[in-house]
């Protein structure tokens, strides 16, 4: 039987977080924990009742993030392999993938620094800067930059 959020009773159980276990000597235990006094032999038992409670409720939380870790590592997994192919197929109906090699010929002649100053520090052979950074963008752009001896 499924519930209106689409989960089992047993899904429903697993994402439910736990009652509140509130100690009734919260602040008693907080003070105790501030002077490092022993506690009161009366307060043991209680103390002693707690460490079982809290005990029994670590272990079900343990035990119920691993399942909902069963649950879930297949769908993040999914969630994952879902957004490399949303990006794959992002890339591939981007509109510079389109372009003629004529138009990307003349975007990377604009590339090309012409200002005195800087065409005077210009390297070709600096790896850093134009040609080989529009080398390495993709394959297709690479030929078409060694075809243009004026990058060069």
């Amino acid at each position: 039987m499924s519930n209106v959020s689409g989960f089992c009773q047993n899904c429903v159980s697993l994402f439910t977080p736990p009652p509140k276990h509130e100690s009734s000597h919260s602040a008693r235990v907080a003070e105790l924990l501030c002077c490092n006094d022993p506690p009161l032999l009366s307060e043991l038992a209680a103390f002693k009742h707690d460490v079982t409670q809290y005990q029994s409720i670590v272990a079900d939380l343990q035990e119920r993030i691993s399942m909902a870790r069963a649950f879930l590592d297949p769908l993040v997994a999914a969630l994952i392999e879902a957004e490399a192919r949303l990006q794959d197929a992002k890339s591939l109906i981007r509109p510079i993938c389109h372009l003629p090699n004529e138009i990307l010929m003349q975007i990377f002649h604009f590339c090309i620094p012409t200002f005195p100053a800087v065409a005077t520090a210009y390297n070709a052979l600096d790896s850093t800067t134009v040609p080989w950074t529009l080398t390495h963008i993709c394959q297709r752009w690479r030929n078409v930059a060694r075809s243009l001896p004026n990058l060069w």
